[in-house]
């Protein structure tokens, strides 16, 4: 687990500082309870322009990081990605509650299952 903390106390050296937790979860929650906050192993950042990393980074691979295509070269055209808008209809928490779903659905006339369930107009996409 990676931490930053921006610090702005008084009494509390000033700055950003990043530390890295390793081990299980709980572990973790259990040291950052136990621990004073002075007490962990800070490491002062100095985040630069344009990408302000909050976690260290060798800024010297910055340069041939740049000489890859942006991202809005490669994928040119936007997407929100895959919409759900039936979840009530289509998911289900087992096989057997699914099936029972496709068998009345199959049963039903067109308007009667977009009635029970809820169903808005087909859409071209």
């Amino acid at each position: 687990m990676a931490i930053s903390f921006f610090i702005k106390r008084d009494r509390l050296k000033r700055g950003i500082f990043h530390a890295d937790l390793w081990g299980k979860q709980l572990e973790k929650h259990n040291r950052l309870a136990r621990e004073n906050f002075e007490d962990i192993k800070w490491k002062p950042l100095e985040p630069v322009k344009p990408s302000y990393f909050f976690i260290p980074h060798d800024i010297k691979m910055w340069k041939d990081y740049e000489k890859g295509w942006p991202i809005q070269e490669i994928f040119i055209q936007n997407s929100i990605g895959i919409v759900t808008t039936r979840d009530n209809l289509t998911v289900h928490m087992s096989k057997d509650e699914l099936m029972e779903t496709v068998r009345e659905f199959a049963s039903l006339d067109a308007e009667r299952a977009r009635e029970k369930h809820q169903l808005r107009d087909d859409v071209r996409d």
